[in-house]
């Protein structure tokens, strides 16, 4: 079995796709079709440190048992029953906590959403500004459910959309590069409503989610 299988044989027991586990890692997409027989350490460590209960030398060698023997760290049949959701976001967007994922799965409701695997946690939208009238299927309604993987390389990508914890609470916006030194603009897709790009204060940013998927519920009774 080459490291390639090893891995997907992993997944498979996370059940999770290749995929949601190249972005809940923040891996190039791609990265399991092409992984060799060795794979960069620093691609390691950002597997390790999202799922620690991996054995890294059955991984890259074969020897010993796809899983720690640790009793302490969780398996993922405990880690793995839902999606931590955010239902007070004020709660959670102090300086000192952000999107704390540990607190989250503690103190959260988790739900199971189709199409939301590998999201570390959920959020519910609120407000117009992010209807998108040209791409529809990109919008994000009133209500929708949000799901959202946490920055842990610290590299922003602009002119996706993110989840933004500030002092003022919980903005979705798509992030961009700001000529003003300190900001970021930040920008709403329904523009035909009078929503304007506007400058943030980086320093007033306690966390950053890129949001991934966005599932609408529609209750017709």
């Amino acid at each position: 079995m080459t490291t390639k299988e090893r891995l997907i044989s992993f997944l498979q027991y996370l059940k999770i796709s290749q995929g949601a586990f190249e972005k809940k890692v923040t891996l190039s997409t791609g990265f399991v079709n092409n992984v060799g027989d060795s794979i960069r350490k620093s691609s390691l460590e950002k597997i390790t440190a999202i799922y620690p209960q991996l054995n890294t030398a059955w991984l890259l060698t074969g020897e010993g048992n796809m899983l720690k023997e640790d009793t302490e760290i969780p398996h993922v049949e405990e880690a793995s029953i839902g999606i931590p959701h955010i239902e007070s976001v004020e709660a959670y967007c102090g300086p000192s906590q952000g999107f704390d994922v540990s607190v989250m799965r503690k103190e959260c409701p988790v739900y199971n959403i189709p199409g939301m695997e590998g999201a570390d946690f959920t959020i519910r939208a609120k407000g117009r500004s992010m209807i998108n009238r040209e791409y529809p299927d990109r919008s994000v309604k009133e209500g929708d459910y949000i799901g959202c993987v946490k920055c842990r390389s610290g590299v922003v990508r602009y002119g996706e959309v993110y989840a933004l914890a500030t002092s003022e609470g919980v903005m979705v916006k798509i992030v961009q590069e700001s000529d003003r030194e300190g900001y970021l603009l930040l920008e709403s897709f329904n523009k035909e409503e009078g929503f304007k790009p506007f400058y943030y204060p980086v320093i007033d940013i306690h966390d950053m989610a890129l949001v991934v998927a966005v599932a609408s519920i529609s209750r017709w009774a």
